[in-house]
């Protein structure tokens, strides 16, 4: 799951700051400020960026955006209860602000306050403009998977995924729902979605679709698989383990080609 709610606060980070021709010197500074901030925020490095964005909140308080980027600033310094309070601020000054809202919801999705987090995301879905809908749907699908509930959780994935075919951390997640449902054949098609064009660049999702194969026997396929994960990934983790999965699958092969060999022999001699 760690790389799960990684992918969950990729969402999280920034807002666009908009230009104001009128602007009075004050909230020129706290443009500067706010920009900066927020481009230290995205690097991570959330020191500098909480500064600048403390002092844009000074220039220009009750801004939502700036609220909501401040407080990102709080969480990644571990202050996520600050965190909250501001992102609560920055929505009773804009509710439209989707990206706050959503934030606030990563934030008790993380903290495992789950029904909070349910009732956020499905706040930001009225909000028909947002763009990245597609991620609120991710989100409420793994709720349902934590709750246990596989085949909601399947519905928000395939939104997700309905949105953006190229959601890679979508397609990954149906092809393991489907596999816990022991649905093979479409946690198969989802795990080909998940390993296709930019969706191939992780190794993870290759190696789970031979764990996937081996689990039904497809051995030779499997190590096809396993094969791909040594050779794109040499220097992952997983390449090793990959390594060791067709070392294994080979001797099963050998064992199983003999055992049917025997067996043809046998056969001849009644």
């Amino acid at each position: 799951m760690k790389g799960i709610i990684f992918i969950l606060l990729g969402s999280l980070l920034v807002v666009s700051c908009s230009s104001n021709q009128k602007q009075s010197a004050s909230e020129k500074r706290a443009t500067l400020y706010y920009s900066h901030g927020t481009e230290k925020l995205v690097q991570q490095d959330y020191t500098e960026a909480l500064k600048n964005l403390i002092e844009a909140d000074k220039l220009k308080p009750n801004d939502s955006k700036i609220l909501n980027n401040l407080a990102m600033s709080y969480y990644f310094k571990d202050r996520a209860d600050k965190a909250i309070q501001l992102l609560n601020q920055s929505l009773e000054i804009d509710s439209k602000n989707s990206d706050a809202r959503n934030n606030l919801a990563s934030i008790y999705f993380q903290r495992g306050q789950l029904d909070l987090a349910e009732k956020e995301y499905k706040k930001i879905l009225n909000n028909l403009l947002y763009k990245n809908n597609f991620r609120v749907y991710y989100n409420l699908g793994l709720i349902q998977k934590k709750k246990n509930n596989l085949n909601s959780a399947i519905s928000y994935f395939e939104k997700a995924s309905g949105v953006r075919i190229d959601y890679c951390a979508s397609n990954y997640q149906l092809a393991l729902t489907y596999r816990e449902l022991k649905n093979y054949k479409k946690s198969l098609e989802w795990f080909k979605q998940a390993t296709r064009e930019k969706c191939g660049k992780n190794p993870t999702p290759f190696y789970e679709w031979g764990n996937t194969l081996s689990e039904l026997g497809q051995n030779a396929k499997a190590m096809e698989i396993f094969k791909q994960v040594t050779l794109n990934f040499p220097e992952s983790k997983l390449s090793f383990k990959a390594e060791k999965k067709i070392r294994l699958l080979s001797k099963k092969e050998v064992l199983t080609n003999n055992l049917d060999r025997i067996e043809s022999d046998n056969s001849q001699d009644f």
